[in-house]
């Protein structure tokens, strides 16, 4: 019952040792002078009636208290038996039913009005929440634009480095054919030569998973020559790259990358130019994702501004965040494979 809980749970929240005494013949139940079963059991006596701190008067006056509610539910227990089980009860004892009756149901409410009285008080109000959520929301904006920048910085820093494992895998697979590259005279991409004389085709023999398409004046390219001069910006992205420097052959890869060659009319050393996302995917700009490599000596592949390249080797000349000309970016590949943080640092 809910008042028998309460006298335990006041006797056993103020109780010390050695501060209690038994009090015999307190409360009686009729003739029999022994506490109800289930109070004997809270307490965890056998033979008593009640226990209380000897010197906590305020206490006893709770346990008293507890113990005079516990003795009304008695008789609301005993009233409901007796009623009930007399079908010809008289109008006295319905009267004293319904007094009864209703002194619990008003016990219950209280009770009820209490719990729900803390519940109230342990929710948030609706300007608690909005005021959350807006802190939540600044948050996320500030982070979420760096979180993202640094996601694609990774893009590009691990395509980097696979392009260029790429590249020098396809020389070692043209070594395997004895076919080398530095010192051998490459021609152009121009439908006047013969096609195994051209870079872009040789090239393309080291990868067995590739796409190109011919154009009026191209052997082997994407896209044509007229869409190839203006398909790319330079590393601010405010001038039109020179495009003259990718228009000797060009395949796609499918991996999307975009291979794209040059060789001039004549060239010992062919540069080799990749876009990381492929020339049909922005942002197309030289030194954000599309770098070149150059083949040199002993056909090592070195990035484009390497201090050992056969040309373009002063990568600051190129690869410029103060000002800006058609050959802005096309050296930055060095700059790329070795400066740190250099993706997350990129010109807007």
């Amino acid at each position: 019952m809910y008042y028998l809980d309460k006298i335990c749970k006041i006797i056993f929240n103020k109780r010390e040792k050695e501060s209690y005494y038994v009090e015999k013949d307190y409360y009686k139940s009729g003739s029999d002078s022994r506490p109800p079963p289930r109070l004997a059991r809270c307490l965890g006596f056998k033979d008593f009636s009640f226990i209380y701190p000897h010197e906590v008067p305020e206490t006893r006056q709770q346990i008293k208290n507890a113990g005079r509610l516990y003795q009304a539910d008695r008789k609301v227990d005993e009233s409901l038996k007796r009623v009930q089980g007399d079908k010809d009860a008289s109008k006295a004892h319905s009267k004293e039913l319904n007094v009864l009756t209703s002194y619990r149901l008003n016990g219950f409410k209280k009770k009820a009005d209490a719990t729900s009285d803390s519940l109230r008080r342990a929710a948030f109000t609706l300007a608690e929440v909005l005021i959350t959520l807006g802190i939540i929301g600044i948050v996320a904006a500030m982070t979420i634009p760096t979180l993202i920048n640094n996601f694609q910085a990774k893009q590009y820093e691990t395509k980097l480095k696979q392009a260029y494992t790429l590249t020098t895998n396809a020389i070692s697979y043209l070594h395997s054919q004895d076919i080398w590259v530095y010192g051998k005279t490459w021609t152009g991409n121009d439908i006047s030569f013969a096609k195994e004389k051209t870079f872009v085709y040789n090239f393309s023999l080291a990868f067995k998973n590739m796409y190109t398409k011919d154009s009026t004046n191209k052997n082997m390219a994407i896209v044509s020559n007229d869409e190839l001069l203006t398909a790319y910006k330079t590393l601010l992205g405010t001038t039109t790259f020179a495009g003259r420097l990718l228009d000797d052959g060009s395949f796609q890869l499918n991996n999307g990358m975009t291979i794209l060659c040059e060789t001039g009319s004549e060239s010992k050393s062919p540069i080799i130019s990749i876009d990381l996302n492929g020339i049909f995917n922005k942002p197309n700009r030289m030194g954000i994702d599309t770098f070149a490599f150059i083949i040199g000596k002993n056909d090592i592949v070195y990035p484009l501004g390497h201090p050992e390249a056969p040309k373009y080797n002063n990568a600051d000349l190129y690869c410029n965040y103060e000002t800006d000309n058609e050959y802005n970016g096309f050296t930055c590949a060095y700059k790329a494979m070795n400066t740190k943080d250099y993706f997350k640092n990129l010109p807007k």
